[in-house]
């Protein structure tokens, strides 16, 4: 995840809260801080993916904004849907080690760009394996015949 997009230098002089910001200015959107907004999470601060399902209009900031943004955050967040589907329903993923997922605590280095996450561990347990084994053969099969 970014904590701050990628940068962007204004193209002329702008006034904001009553300060000058000259033309050329460098500037980051702290994408994380806006994705962390009270006036739009009750809880920001805690891990609960569910969020999005009671919300899935809140905005989210992590590929940018405006025409700037992410071409690709449409394609994106429906190719992770489609992996987080098939993990989901073939595995139960259980914890192994304590994950922080503060962006900041969490990252094995808090100066980059990105999170950067310590190492962790979780145990995946196949649901069914004989579908998870047929899954595999499939798969496999079509590979083959790429």
């Amino acid at each position: 995840m970014l904590r701050l997009a990628l940068p962007r230098a204004t193209v002329k002089d702008i006034t904001y809260e009553g300060k000058l910001i000259p033309a050329g200015t460098t500037i980051y959107l702290n994408a994380w801080a806006c994705n962390m907004d009270p006036a739009v999470w009750k809880d920001a601060e805690v891990f609960r993916p569910e969020r999005w399902l009671e919300q899935p209009d809140a905005p989210l900031f992590t590929y940018g904004v405006g025409y700037r943004m992410c071409a690709g955050s449409l394609l994106a967040n429906r190719e992770l849907y489609l992996v987080f589907m098939r993990m989901l329903s073939s595995f139960e993923i259980e914890r192994g080690t304590e994950v922080e997922t503060h962006p900041i605590k969490g990252s094995s280095d808090p100066t980059s760009l990105v999170a950067l996450p310590h190492r962790y561990e979780v145990k995946f347990r196949p649901r069914t394996e004989d579908k998870l084994r047929e899954q595999i053969a499939a798969r496999e099969k079509i590979v083959g015949e790429c």
